[in-house]
């Protein structure tokens, strides 16, 4: 698969703010683990993985039916390297707020600033992935067997602390 346009980049990115808040608010009509089931900051970041998760396969099925994908190793390796880097953008980028000013208020700002963030760890983890494209996975399965493992890792932890919830600040409400 040949790298994607910027153009392309800003879709995705968009898609993924569209397929997150979806996630985001449909804790309120389903009670399913893909779902946040509350404001804490830990289920914003699940939320990110699961949205960016989705998108790969919604990506994937696109994409194979158009038959543009030359080496799925490598799509789905730079992929997964998208996803795993979407919770932790929207951790720094969320918290760089509070380092810089604090609290932000009022609440519409604060909600501009998250989807802001929100969108930008999109585009971020989207470009990562276009440039990762290039990267020869084939020749570092080891790297590739390390993703794979922290991809589960995440998988795991995002479903069992949905169930149950360590008190911890990281998963209590603000």
């Amino acid at each position: 698969m040949n790298k994607r346009s910027a153009r392309y980049i800003v879709l995705k990115s968009l898609i993924f703010l569209g397929v997150y808040t979806a996630l985001h608010f449909g804790g309120h009509v389903q009670h399913l683990p893909v779902f946040a089931v509350s404001e804490s900051p830990w289920e914003h970041l699940k939320v990110g993985f699961y949205a960016a998760s989705l998108l790969v396969l919604l990506e994937a099925i696109w994409l194979g039916i158009k038959r543009e994908v030359l080496s799925w190793g490598r799509f789905f390796s730079s992929r997964l390297t998208g996803v795993l880097i979407i919770p932790v953008l929207l951790f720094l980028l969320f918290y760089l707020s509070v380092a810089l000013w604090g609290r932000i208020t009022p609440d519409w700002l604060q909600i501009t600033y998250a989807v802001a963030i929100t969108l930008a760890s999109g585009l971020t983890a989207a470009y990562v992935e276009n440039e990762f494209l290039d990267f020869r996975w084939e020749h570092k399965p080891f790297l590739l067997l390390l993703t794979v493992i922290i991809y589960f890792i995440a998988l795991y932890l995002f479903i069992q602390f949905t169930y149950q919830v360590p008190y911890y600040p990281m998963f209590t409400e603000p």
